[in-house]
């Protein structure tokens, strides 16, 4: 009873993907000297919100971006310098959380 009860339980994990693969999210290049885009492996129903923290958590710029626009951030514009980062990334229901390294 117990082997069935876990083959339906994967049978229906991944039957969910096959109909909805999950969203992706990359960030490019990565370590990243002057600037980062972020991309994800489609394109999202509504707008697209991308918050920038230091490694300790302290929320540097939040900006928001429309469906289908080019998600680049240039570090000259927000003042960043040589470190970790982390890009939280809100779309749909979906949250991401990256870690970016900067060396300029």
């Amino acid at each position: 009873m117990k082997r069935l009860f876990t083959i339906l339980i994967l049978a229906m994990t991944f039957g969910l993907h096959a109909e909805n693969p999950p969203i992706k999210l990359s960030l490019y290049p990565n370590p990243a000297s002057s600037f980062v885009e972020i991309s994800l492996n489609e394109v999202p129903s509504s707008d697209v919100t991308v918050t920038i923290s230091d490694i300790l958590g302290n929320k540097i710029k939040t900006i928001t971006y429309k469906p289908g626009e080019t998600m680049r951030l240039e570090f000259a514009d927000l003042d960043l310098k040589n470190g970790i980062y982390l890009i939280k990334v809100e779309v749909d229901s979906d949250i991401f959380l990256k870690r970016l390294v900067i060396k300029q």
